[in-house]
């Protein structure tokens, strides 16, 4: 399953969670049934940081990880709006996302600042959710950043072996036994083509 896929799962169960969860937010004197436990155990014991906000973007509840990723007190982070912990390049006046959100479900990726200065790549996905105190935007954070150095490597990876693959003396031919996918210069050169699309896709035994 791809992170995309699990991380609308995971916003799918915490709606859930969320909205059992509201009703004794709304009075915490009351008491709540096992069912419900369960259910703010999930939102607080979620992985990801899970932010509850008003219509304009006013944090109105956070979960544990939220605290401990940003660095904040959960009344430090009850003061804020979530444009606040955005990093400095991505300050914006008007979220073009927090807007589109009010009316359909949205998944982007941002630069979010700690309280520390450090600035982390996040993933956040976003939808509406009517609770019993108005309608609020739940937005689930995802860390990103081991995802990145990953891709990042992929892509360095990539490019050295496009620079040996190009640049070396001896012919190259890639294929799956069927045809050939590629070649590089070396092997051209040694049939005397310039343009490897006269070779892909040919027979890697016919020649």
């Amino acid at each position: 399953m791809n992170p995309l896929t699990l991380l609308n799962l995971a916003v799918a169960i915490v709606i859930v969670g969320v909205l059992i969860y509201s009703r004794w937010f709304k009075n915490p004197n009351q008491s709540i049934s096992g069912y419900e436990k369960q259910y703010k155990a999930l939102f607080d014991g979620s992985a990801d940081a899970i932010f509850m906000l008003d219509e304009e973007g006013w944090i109105k509840d956070v979960n544990h990880a939220a605290i401990e990723w940003y660095g904040y007190t959960r009344p430090e982070l009850l003061k804020k709006n979530i444009r606040d912990l955005a990093a400095p390049e991505y300050q914006v006046d008007e979220h073009p996302q927090l807007e589109k959100v009010l009316t359909q479900k949205v998944q982007f990726t941002w630069g979010h600042q700690c309280k520390d200065g450090t600035v982390i790549p996040v993933e956040i996905s976003s939808q509406t959710v009517q609770l019993d105190h108005g309608l609020h935007i739940l937005s689930s954070v995802r860390n990103i950043s081991h995802r990145l150095e990953i891709e990042r490597e992929l892509v360095q990876r990539s490019e050295q072996y496009s620079s040996l693959f190009n640049h070396s003396p001896d012919p190259i031919m890639i294929h799956d036994g069927k045809k050939i996918l590629d070649v590089n210069p070396a092997a051209l050169a040694i049939v005397g083509l310039k343009d490897k699309s006269e070779l892909v896709g040919q027979d890697p035994f016919s020649m």
